[in-house]
């Protein structure tokens, strides 16, 4: 599944052991990445984790947002870091 990924990258950064953290603001890209990463991690037993930042300036669709993103990251068994900040 690192088809997409640059090969130097993958085989540097993501090997047996580390954490990697990814940015998910629930958009298409983010969710994309998200998956990619997922996939990989399995591959690679490298520990995966999803952070996501609460602006909470959208309200509810803010709040649409995250809770997408923590159900997403709950159904592919990655870890899940929200913070909110105003």
């Amino acid at each position: 599944m690192l088809v997409y990924l640059d090969k130097d990258i993958a085989d540097s950064y993501f090997t047996e052991g580390k954490r990697i953290a990814v940015a998910l603001s629930g958009g298409a890209d983010s969710v994309f990445l998200l998956d990619l990463l997922c996939k990989a991690a399995k591959e690679k037993k490298f520990s995966l984790y999803a952070i996501h930042i609460n602006h909470m300036i959208r309200g509810k669709e803010a709040d649409r947002d995250e809770n997408f993103c923590r159900e997403l990251c709950k159904k592919l068994g990655v870890r899940f870091l929200c913070e909110r900040r105003n």
